[in-house]
């Protein structure tokens, strides 16, 4: 890596909070995903052979393929650095995951680039066992209820199976290929099914703790509400992890990069500089895409007008509409869109001086406006880390008020002291407005299709409508690479000028 993108060089970045006893809630946090300088433009009138309009996974990925190719690409991005909803901060040597965190060898795509990276072994447990009292709470209506780890997994395997047994093959039959979830026709009627839907139908089965366990997981799965998000999601998900719970549990929120997410973005940013085929900028929002006689026309906000042959446009789902096209994409109007994606997770970082609690994890839904919180091993100095998630389901925003926050982190445990929190509001984020991508009812069925579906010369690509891991980190990749090659099959065909 050349010295200019060294990771070790950090610079702050105007996005996350930080708040500390002692100084109060700071906003905007250090970060190597921050790209200095912030353009390497040197002018405006270049035709280019693709322009992207985020750089996310999704458009690092496009980014680095394309380059690599020998094609011009224009980078914009309207944040100040890369790594779209997934960066990493580090605080005083300690470090933090603003957004998307877990990784694992059952994500193809992803592991396919970790290894490009030689980085198969950079990856880190973030639970670790050995730190403190290995148990798990539960806050009931009758009190707080502790249980071993184990029992705790036992209660929601039980639960889970019965929620998920659609079939009476534990989803093998209704969905045998995940990335074809609608080849057994009997599938397309599940994505009617809400998740409070599901839980009606089996509410008989269930104990009153396995119910309580199993709605608080899905709500973490999915950070939305039980009576909007859709049970089609979660199965396709329990699909990809091979019909297993443990599988699913270790995939979605067990393993994490060593050297964290944004050092892993910075590779794919890095490869694609090399080409000396990158063109970027960054504080740069996209206003409008115009598709004209021949090129395209990408105007910015703040005016600038660059031309190029192709688009490959990587913005969430909650903010395409915030783009105007050119021809317009007729079928997904701002309202459809508003509708599709129900997640508005909170995730709060907690560093508290009880080292005790390393290794703890608790559920306080419904009785709290946080939904889950587990340990994350220990700092440094001894104290311990904790991750806490929100959802949709009573949502709150930390830094409205840090008194209310305090309070629901105290909730989970009595013996937390809060020394400091570190966050990203990802529901108030212009550039995000919410967290990876869950899907109402009915969304997948009517929607994913037109939003895969071909636009001429500008392709709409993004974690958000990936087939297989819709929503991860794998996902986003997945859209680049789709992205990436298509553009480059289509430029291929086309007269050398």
């Amino acid at each position: 890596m050349s010295s200019s993108m060294n990771d070790s060089i950090k610079h702050d970045s105007r996005e996350g909070f930080h708040w500390t006893k002692k100084d109060g809630l700071k906003r905007g946090l250090p970060s190597s995903s921050v790209i200095q300088p912030g353009t390497n433009l040197q002018a405006h009138n270049n035709v280019y052979d693709t322009t992207i309009i985020g750089a996310g996974y999704t458009g690092l990925t496009a980014a680095r393929d394309l380059t690599t190719s020998g094609l011009s690409v224009l980078l914009l991005e309207a944040r100040d650095r890369i790594g779209g909803r997934t960066w990493t901060s580090t605080i005083n040597g300690h470090q933090y995951e603003l957004g998307g965190q877990y990784v694992h060898w059952g994500q193809p795509n992803l592991w396919r680039e970790l290894s490009r990276y030689s980085m198969q072994q950079d990856i880190d447990a973030c639970l670790d066992p050995t730190g403190g009292p290995n148990i798990s709470t539960v806050l009931t209506k009758e009190g707080l209820k502790s249980m071993s780890k184990e029992e705790n997994a036992a209660i929601m395997d039980s639960a889970f199976q019965k929620f998920i047994n659609i079939d009476g093959d534990l989803g093998k039959s209704i969905m045998p290929l995940p990335y074809d979830p609608t080849l057994v026709s009997e599938a397309v009627h599940l994505d009617e099914l809400t998740l409070k839907d599901r839980i009606n139908q089996i509410q008989q089965d269930l104990e009153p703790l396995e119910r309580t366990i199993l709605e608080g997981l899905l709500l973490s799965l999915t950070g939305g509400k039980l009576e909007t998000t859709g049970f089609f999601g979660v199965l396709v998900l329990w699909a990809l992890c091979a019909y297993s719970l443990d599988c699913l549990v270790r995939a979605a929120a067990a393993f994490k990069l060593r050297r964290g997410q944004s050092d892993f973005a910075r590779r794919f940013f890095q490869e694609a500089l090399d080409s000396q085929k990158l063109s970027y900028a960054f504080n740069c929002p996209v206003a409008s895409v115009k598709d004209r006689v021949g090129q395209i026309e990408v105007i910015t906000k703040d005016g600038l007008h660059f031309w190029t042959k192709r688009v490959i446009c990587t913005v969430p789902l909650n903010v395409l509409s915030s783009i105007y096209f050119d021809p317009p994409v007729r079928e997904l109007s701002d309202d459809v869109l508003a509708g599709i994606n129900s997640n508005q997770s909170t995730k709060l970082h907690v560093i508290t001086s009880s080292g005790a609690l390393s290794s703890w994890d608790g559920l306080t839904y419904p009785h709290n406006r946080l939904v889950h919180a587990s340990g994350e091993g220990t700092t440094s100095w001894g104290d311990s880390h904790l991750v806490c998630f929100g959802a949709s389901y009573n949502h709150i925003d930390p830094e409205d008020n840090i008194e209310e926050t305090l309070a629901a982190v105290k909730i989970f445990h009595q013996d937390i002291d809060v020394k400091s929190m570190v966050f990203h509001d990802w529901s108030k984020d212009e550039y995000s407005k919410g967290g990876w991508c869950s899907y109402t009812a009915t969304a997948a069925t009517k929607y994913l299709g037109k939003l895969r579906a071909s636009r001429g010369k500008v392709i709409l690509a993004s974690s958000d409508w990936a087939l297989g891991w819709r929503g991860f980190i794998d996902g986003a990749i997945e859209e680049g690479t789709r992205a990436a090659f298509t553009v480059k099959t289509e430029l291929a065909k086309e007269p050398k000028a």
